[in-house]
């Protein structure tokens, strides 16, 4: 009932609602859980520093991220008890795949003390009934009380929806790849007349359904992409590559499109090395050319550029189409987001194309990123670790 008191004399004394609190309009950790210790001394409550009004876990941490104190329903969430905590530190209840980035995220947010962010850990605690809870931790390093203060937020639910989702994906991919690639052979040999000659109006239709079946299976593999990287799974193996020839290997796979819209696509002379994976940084590049060429215009060129600084090598695909909103630079990169929305229906994109290509860079300890102006054409570029031949 003190606690209860305590609790109730904290929210009126830093004027919030408990309903606003509830909702995540609160103050810095930090400078809520001194308040709470603050008024818990003089109500003689000074063994227990977190107060019992928060739907999620509310844990005081020791420098060497030992548990001090916790709210009730920290015991709830976990499914450990206080007592069985107390003076345990946190990566020992975490599943041993989360133990190292735990600490890492600790010695962030005590280098950063005083200074703002939003860093979060997200990670699993196995409870001793042996099922699991997925939660997402805030955490901030007080200078004065020697202590970390954190929030963790339970996001099993969300996490599980995730899962389904990436499950029932995995399963469709699958299950659609094996008879979409048959339909196509089918289409192939329709086209070539190995069964059959058909008139011009059948041909036409026939090249219309292989184009539609083309687009169909590329975002079926693009899904499986995602589910590879976002699963862990995606197997790269960098090697010593010449730049000269992921040109002229990206350059075939976008040749036809390019002669149809009558884009001329200019190379560097430089011969640069890198070090990455050959056939997905092809991916890479072949899909922003891609990109460049069907926003150009007719009769116009897409140019590829590259420099290094000796540890990193830079490489560029200039266009001369209508530019990019800023607003749409900011999101292009990320997952089913795309440039639709104009009038051209033969631009429609899955919006994951780009998002493929941020993720194989980054794998691969790149960057990539636009430049652009509306009426000047657009760069895109990444980066990617240069190349050394051995002695």
């Amino acid at each position: 009932m003190a606690l209860e008191k305590a609790t109730s004399k904290i929210l009126s004394c830093i004027g919030k609602d408990p309903v606003e609190l509830m909702q995540g309009k609160i103050l810095p950790i930090d400078e809520l859980a001194q308040k709470i210790v603050e008024e818990l001394e003089f109500s003689q409550q000074g063994q227990r520093l977190i107060a019992d009004f928060a739907s999620d876990v509310l844990c005081c941490l020791s420098e060497d991220r030992k548990f001090l104190n916790l709210n009730s329903q920290a015991e709830t969430i976990l499914g450990y008890s206080e007592s069985s905590l107390l003076a345990v530190p946190i990566e020992a209840i975490v599943l041993d795949e989360y133990k190292c980035g735990i600490i890492e995220f600790f010695e962030r947010c005590k280098k950063k003390a005083g200074t703002e962010g939003d860093d979060q850990f997200e990670f699993r605690v196995m409870k001793p009934s042996g099922t699991f809870v997925d939660l997402s931790l805030h955490s901030e390093w007080s200078n004065s009380m020697n202590c970390y203060f954190c929030l963790a937020k339970n996001i099993t639910a969300i996490k599980e929806n995730e899962r389904l989702k990436a499950e029932i994906s995995a399963m469709v991919t699958h299950d659609l790849r094996t008879p979409i690639t048959g339909f196509r052979f089918l289409l192939e040999n329709l086209e070539s007349g190995v069964l059959g000659k058909l008139n011009e109006t059948g041909q036409e239709q026939v090249v219309k359904a292989a184009a539609s079946i083309e687009q169909v299976l590329l975002l079926v593999n693009q899904l499986l992409d995602v589910e590879k990287i976002e699963g862990g799974q995606m197997e790269l193996a960098p090697t010593i590559i010449a730049s000269c020839e992921l040109y002229k290997s990206s350059a075939a796979m976008v040749q036809a499109l390019a002669a149809k819209k009558k884009v001329s696509l200019e190379f560097p002379s430089s011969d640069t090395l890198l070090f990455a994976d050959f056939e997905r940084t092809k991916q890479v590049l072949s899909n922003l050319l891609s990109n460049a060429i069907k926003w150009s215009p007719e009769n116009s060129r897409v140019e590829i550029s590259d420099e290094s600084d000796g540890a990193m090598t830079k490489i560029s695909v200039k266009d001369l189409g209508p530019g990019i909103a800023q607003s749409k630079v900011k999101v292009i990169f990320e997952r089913f987001k795309s440039l639709d929305g104009r009038s051209d229906k033969e631009m429609a994109s899955s919006g994951l194309g780009l998002y493929i290509c941020k993720r194989l860079t980054e794998l691969q300890g790149g960057s990539i990123g636009v430049k652009s102006t509306i009426g000047q054409g657009s760069t895109f570029w990444f980066t990617l670790p240069t190349g050394e031949l051995d002695d």
